[in-house]
């Protein structure tokens, strides 16, 4: 729920400000490619960190991030 708030609050300030759209699909796709990238790395402190920021209201924070990302991560289903 707190996910779809935050998404709307995005969306709103980002039509109003459409430079605000190029940081969040910047941010949300590097965010993509941390979460693959991540993963495949020997050391794992990197998969620490990584489960921390996606804890809590960073993780829903996050979430909404993502779905301005301009590529989007599968998840096991195939499914986006």
């Amino acid at each position: 729920m707190e996910e779809i708030i935050i998404s709307q609050l995005i969306a709103k300030y980002a039509a109003e400000y459409p430079w605000i759209t190029a940081i969040l699909s910047a941010f949300g796709g590097l965010m993509v490619l941390a979460q693959i990238i991540v993963p495949l790395t020997p050391t794992k402190k990197d998969d620490e960190i990584l489960a921390w920021i996606q804890r809590g209201f960073r993780g829903k924070v996050l979430r909404a991030f993502l779905s301005f990302a301009p590529i989007q991560k599968k998840d096991g289903n195939g499914k986006a």
